[in-house]
C-alpha cells in the first residue's frame, strides 16, 4: 500500500479495464485549493468503475506528485485508489471517514446489498449495539492475510537472528544429542 497525503494506493487484482477510462491522470483534487494528486512521470492509465478509481501503471514506475507533498514512485501494476478524509502522522482518523455500519438483522434482511457494499469498503456488523464482525472484500482479506504472514515471517527471522535454531536445526541438534547418549 502506498500513501500520498490523503490518497491511499492499494495493489488490486480486481478487473476494471471495462470501466470508464479517464483522460486526466488526477487521482484526487482539492475542493478548496485546487491542488491535485496526479501522475506526472511514467506511463499509466486511470479508470473509474462503479464509483471507484483504479490506476494501471504500465511503465516500470509512475510518479505521483502534489503541491504539498514529496513525489512518490509507484511500481508497475494495478491499484485501487481510496481517498481518506483526514490523515494525521499517528494514522488515519476514523471519525473523519467512518466505516459503514449495519445491524445483524439488517445484514440478514439485505445481505446482497451489504455484500456489494463490502466490495468497496468494509462493513461493521453490530449486534445489540456492539461491534461483532466485519464484512470485507476478498481483496481486503487477502491483503490483511499477507500482512499477517509478513508479520510472522519477520518475527521468525528475528528469533533465528537472536539464537533460535528453527525447527529443522532443533530436530537435528536433539537427534545428535540423543545419538551421543545412545538413546
Amino acid at each position: 500500500m502506498y500513501r500520498h497525503g490523503d490518497v491511499g494506493i492499494f495493489p488490486t487484482t480486481k478487473k476494471f479495464l471495462d470501466g470508464i477510462k479517464r483522460d486526466r491522470l488526477v487521482l484526487a483534487e482539492g475542493e478548496v485549493t485546487g491542488h491535485a494528486h496526479r501522475i506526472t512521470e511514467g506511463e499509466a492509465s486511470l479508470y473509474e468503475k462503479n464509483g471507484v478509481l483504479y490506476l494501471r501503471v504500465l511503465s516500470d514506475t509512475a510518479t505521483v506528485t502534489h503541491e504539498e507533498h514529496k513525489p512518490i514512485e509507484i511500481p508497475m501494476g494495478d491499484y485501487e485508489i481510496r481517498i481518506q478524509k483526514e490523515y494525521e502522522p499517528e494514522g488515519w482518523r476514523t471519525d473523519a471517514n467512518p466505516m459503514k455500519t449495519a445491524t445483524a438483522t439488517e445484514i440478514k434482511n439485505r445481505f446482497g446489498e451489504y455484500l456489494q457494499s463490502a466490495i468497496r469498503e468494509p462493513v461493521l456488523i453490530e449486534k445489540t449495539g456492539k461491534p461483532v464482525a466485519v464484512l470485507l472484500s476478498i481483496d481486503d482479506y487477502e491483503r490483511l492475510s499477507a500482512l499477517e504472514d509478513a508479520y510472522w515471517i519477520m518475527k521468525a527471522q528475528k528469533a533465528e537472528a537472536g539464537g533460535y535454531l528453527g525447527v529443522t536445526a532443533t530436530k537435528k541438534f536433539i537427534g545428535s544429542r540423543l545419538k551421543k547418549l545412545g538413546a
